[in-house]
């Protein structure tokens, strides 16, 4: 069916926009489920509804059943009171709605493989990959089977060089050199940042040609064919495995590169010490067996080590682990690692910082949370660096409020605290005896805001700055800038608070205003068990196979959330209920980015306060305590919300336990916790309201913090209020629109309802509504529009298409005759009274098999005259094949050139031969009469079937005509267009080249078999064809300047990529 129609291609990132439905309605349905629709910029299948959909398969109940359904609820909301007793077909595509109302295709459905338990879908890989390719390079990735084992690889083909079926058995795998293998490398390199381990082929076969179907489509099949051939010695050379770095050398080197080749049954001299194990085709049971045979030779070796430790060189040294001692004492310079030299150290880090040695008053490591801070700072220079501007009351004494400024920061040793890298020990914070506030006065915002790119200015810079700003009319403001590496939401109401009181009471002393030590948390942090940490994050992150939401347009993008919008959303408390308010949070959160990433496996990350670890005083203590931690949810379908809310809090409750561990840490841990830690959208959850109570600090609302200060694309703070959530959202607008951004939010509020009803406790997740008000009323407003129903036979059409004709108008110019539009009236009728009288009519099935030429043009028109339906047949096909359509459409007539009439004779039908001759030699005769409705069959398309028998599709003339009305309009046919017929009878493309063109008044042309396939280009030029319809493989044959009359190229059949726009566009 042609269905969506995109004229738009040669805009940037539109390679895999399809465009809008024609002819028809396009519905998004949930990919398992075809009853719920699913929401704007969420994956999805494609169904197909109106008068252009086929009737069906030809006695296939079971598959008609399964392709052609009834409307489902979702859809009848929408299109009351259209024919309820209408099919919609399934076709199988993966695609999304955008907001525009157009469509984006990700791929098959039935290019979804299995490997080792994990799903993979292979357009998905082939779609990374051709964005590093070199342009007009091609590549394809299968899973294939060699040495009797699955594994995925990826064909690349240069230069864009296909080819369409031939009968030579040569192989075109060709032998891997150094550039190709280096190109591959590096592929494989980028491939495994935007894609889980499993999902990066283990396997490069640099190939001649693309081989193609007899439909001009890429054959899979084929391929697989092809890399099953090649010899089990030649196969091991594309697996990438030359030797990387050196040869193993030490003894436990030597015996684990052993074990690898015996496991991995690898040539053992083919493996170096900084290759990787799972790039050599490693996976879980392999890494079992490893195993094994390690502890046979009494190698410690464990299956966490070799998912962390993938390299030999590393997995050698990780074999005997070393226990690690930890320092306790809490005293000034104590929770440092151990030093050579303490005053070197302080040396060091006075030079750093900038500062008197003695003016360094303790010193202690960073945060988890604190490093990374201040290495986003580092590679983006005012990232994490806040500005917090507050109109101070109108008779504000402006040197009393710096006095009080400078109480507290003498009081809070962290308002003092510089960060200093320093090699032997890394990030280290350095608390200064006497750090007093350096002032300064300026006269607008905008001069303020210049400080904040100044924070730190080198390596142990300050990490404050402190401004008045008084523009003389409109008050004055406190302008605070603040890396974020001192300060968190919990503790900035503690800092402001002891500033208040300070101005507003008596002199307050450094005791008086101090709090609980940040060091007892330093202190806190150091006590941590790594080792059981590292184990719960593994188990917590095992086999994670998350798509992350939302996703980037490369995987070097650089987010930026430079966006910002407020969404509000009723929130209900339950009372009586274990379940917290932010568990429910988390879980709608969970539900939507579910939603819109198409799987059941979520990850996002969470920033938690950090608040609950046990320090005594934690409450009041002025530091950063939070955590970012990657939150990961496995939504089972089957589970009743209910049971959700419970496994959600649960799986909260036990991050939490291990919520200090550090992204850092967490990361390098094995391919699991790197994949969950690519997560693209942060939650944070603040149970208090963003509206501040306090008269003394009136916050003013502004963008000083600038675009810097959010590192991921989509960052959402929520803020529990008194029935009600608001959220604040920071996003990238060129990773997410506008528009999207707010569907998703309506989304999200639609779970967390969803999530918070008592009436919906005991509903399956799978059977909550996730389309929301505004998206159905978009979908009603994209799809209210009826098709225009061309209730017409077509080759009725066709005749009154050719009575308005010149009389020298050309149906067609075909390498054998050229034909007038009442030529081809006559030609067909004539040939239609030789069918009846071979008893061809009403309700009767006519098979044609002939080679390329005008006649099958007045073989088709003759046998729809007939009033009955036509089928093509490929001479190509074998026998059996042919044999069996034959039956299934219990043909007694064949339609045939006289080269194939014995062959199709033998095959048990009676072969009526068709040639100029015979076609002349019949007397004119009138038109048989018409005993059909336009419901009835027009022709029937075989293609492959799942089973291996073939499908025949029915198509009726009411639902062809309407189409080819709508299709022609769309793609710029009229009377004027020369069209290639270029597609095999067998593929619906040809019935759209020959009789879509007739119905709108056009030119076919038909080029022979031998230039078909040795000179298409030339063929295209000489019969000055001006519109063609390939497949994006056949066009990368042509030269765009060899065929300067084609004007209009139509791309379809298969994915399309950017080189094949960049060629033609």
């Amino acid at each position: 069916i042609n269905s969506t129609y995109s004229g738009e291609i040669a805009k940037p990132g539109r390679a895999t926009n399809i465009g809008r439905a024609i002819g028809s309605v396009a519905w998004v349905v949930d990919a398992s489920d075809h009853n719920s629709l699913a929401p704007i910029g969420c994956l999805g299948e494609l169904l197909i509804d109106g008068p252009i959909v086929s009737r069906g398969y030809l006695n296939l109940p079971e598959r008609m059943a399964q392709s052609f359904i009834p409307p489902p609820p979702c859809v009848e909301r929408i299109l009351r009171g259209v024919d309820p007793d209408r099919k919609l077909y399934k076709t199988g595509d993966l695609v999304c709605y955008n907001s525009d109302g157009t469509l984006t295709y990700f791929g098959r459905k039935d290019t979804q493989v299995k490997l080792n338990g994990q799903r993979i879908e292979l357009g998905e890989i082939e779609h990374h990959i051709e964005k590093n390719l070199p342009e007009s390079w091609l590549s394809a990735v299968e899973l294939i089977v060699s040495e009797g084992r699955k594994s995925l690889a990826c064909f690349v083909c240069a230069d864009a060089d296909v080819s369409l079926p031939d009968s030579s058995h040569e192989s075109i795998i060709l032998d891997i050199d150094d550039a190709f293998r280096a190109l591959s490398k590096a592929l494989e390199r980028d491939l495994s940042i935007v894609v889980p381990a499993y999902m990066v082929p283990s396997m490069w076969l640099p190939i001649r040609k693309m081989p193609l179907t007899p439909s001009g489509k890429l054959d899979r099949r084929s391929l697989r064919l092809l890399a099953q051939a090649v010899p089990t010695a030649l196969m091991s050379s594309y697996k990438l495995a030359s030797k990387s770095g050196r040869a193993p050398s030490s003894e436990a080197e030597k015996q684990l590169a052993s074990m690898w080749a015996h496991v991995l049954n690898i040539d053992l001299a083919s493996i170096g010490v900084e290759d990787h194990f799972f790039r050599l085709g490693g996976d879980s049971i392999n890494a079992m067996r490893l195993v094994t045979l390690a502890r046979q030779s009494d190698i410690s070796l464990t299956v966490a080590s070799i998912f962390q430790k993938v390299t030999l060189l590393d997995m050698a040294n990780s074999a005997f682990p070393m226990s690690k001692a930890t320092a306790t004492a809490v005293q000034p310079f104590s929770l440092l690692p151990n030093v050579a030299s303490m005053d070197v150290l302080r040396r060091e880090v006075a030079a750093f910082a900038r500062v008197d040695i003695d003016a360094i008053q303790d010193m202690y490591p960073c945060t988890a949370t604190q490093e990374g801070l201040m290495a986003l700072s580092t590679r983006q220079p005012g990232a994490y660096v806040a500005q917090l501007v507050y109109r101070l009351p109108d008779n504000i004494d402006a040197d009393r409020f710096k006095r009080a400024c400078r109480l507290v920061v003498q009081a809070e040793p962290t308002l003092r605290t510089r960060i200093v890298h320093a090699d032997d020990v890394g990030s280290v914070q350095v608390v200064l005896a006497d750090d007093a506030p350096q002032w300064s006065t300026v006269s607008s915002l905008s001069d303020a805001e210049q400080s904040r790119r100044l924070i730190p200015l080198h390596n142990g810079g300050r990490l404050t700055d402190y401004n008045l700003v008084d523009d003389g009319s409109t008050g004055v403001f406190f302008v605070w800038t603040i890396h974020h590496a001192l300060y968190d939401g919990w503790c900035l109401p503690l800092i402001l608070d002891k500033i208040k009181r300070c101005y507003q009471e008596a002199p307050l002393s450094p005791a008086q205003l101090s709090g609980p030590s940040y060091s007892n948390f330093i202190r806190y942090l150091a006590g941590i068990d790594l080792d059981q940490a590292r184990e719960f994050w593994k188990s917590h992150l095992s086999n994670v196979s998350a798509q992350h939401f939302p996703r980037l347009p490369s995987p070097d993008y650089q987010a930026s959330a430079s966006s910002m919008m407020i969404h509000k959303a009723d929130l209900i408390r339950q009372s009586g209920t274990e379940i917290t308010t932010a568990t429910r949070i988390r879980t709608a959160w969970a539900l939507t980015v579910s939603t819109y990433s198409a799987a059941d496996d979520v990850v996002f990350w969470e920033t938690v306060t950090g608040r609950d670890a046990p320090v005594p005083g934690i409450e009041e203590m002025v530091g950063v305590t939070l955590a970012t931690v990657p939150m990961r949810m496995v939504l089972e379908p089957s589970k009743t919300v209910a049971e959700l809310l419970g496994y959600v809090q649960a799986q909260s409750a036990a991050v939490r336990t291990h919520q200090h561990t550090g992204i850092q840490y967490i990361r390098r841990i094995n391919v699991d916790t790197a994949l969950a830690c690519g997560a693209q959208n942060l939650v944070s959850i603040n149970h208090e309201s963003r509206e501040s109570t306090d008269s003394f600090w009136d916050e003013e609302t502004n963008e000083m913090a600038g675009t810097n200060f959010y590192s991921y694309p989509l960052m959402l703070s929520c803020h529990i209020g008194d029935g009600e959530l608001e959220t604040v959202v920071h996003f990238d607008p060129d990773v997410i629109s506008a528009s999207q951004m707010q569907r998703v939010m309506d989304q999200f509020a639609l779970m967390l309802e969803s999530v918070s009803s008592s009436e919906l406790m005991n509903e399956k997740v799978s059977d909550l509504c996730i389309l929301t008000p505004n998206d159905l009323q978009t979908l009603q407003d994209m799809n209210h529009a009826k098709t225009p129903l061309v209730d017409r036979l077509i080759h009725h059409v066709i005749q009154d298409r050719g009575i308005i004709q010149a009389q020298d108008k050309l149906a067609i110019h075909a390498w054998d005759q050229d034909l007038t539009y009442a030529e081809l009236d006559s030609q067909s009728t004539r040939l239609a009274c030789v069918l009846v009288e071979n008893g061809v009519g009403a309700s009767s099935i006519v098979p044609f098999c002939m080679e390329k030429s005008s006649l099958v043009v007045v073989s088709i028109l003759a046998i729809l005259k007939c009033s009955a339906a036509f089928v093509p047949l490929d001479p190509a096909h074998p026998d059996a094949r042919i044999r069996d359509i034959l039956t299934d459409v219990n043909a007694t007539v064949v339609l045939c050139s006289p080269q194939y009439a014995g062959r199709l004779g033998n095959l048990g039908a009676k072969a009526v031969q068709v040639s100029q001759t015979i076609i002349h030699d019949i007397l004119p005769c009138e038109q048989p009469a018409v005993s059909i409705s336009t419901n009835s069959p027009a022709y029937i398309i075989f293609t492959s079937g799942t089973t291996g028998k073939p499908k025949g599709t029915i198509v009726g003339h009411s639902a062809f005509c309407t189409g080819a009305t709508a299709h022609g309009l769309a793609m710029g046919m009229d009377e004027s267009s020369r069209v290639l017929q270029f597609a095999s009878y067998t593929f619906d493309a040809s019935i759209m080249e020959m009789l879509t063109t007739l119905i709108h008044g056009g030119t076919i042309c038909v080029p022979s078999d031998e230039e078909r396939m040795g000179d298409l280009a030339g063929a295209i030029s000489r019969m000055h064809v001006n519109w063609a319809l390939l497949t994006p493989s056949v066009a990368q044959l042509i030269q765009p300047s060899l065929v300067p009359e084609l004007k209009t190229l139509v791309l379809g059949g298969e994915a399309m990529f950017s080189a094949h726009i960049s060629s033609w566009a």
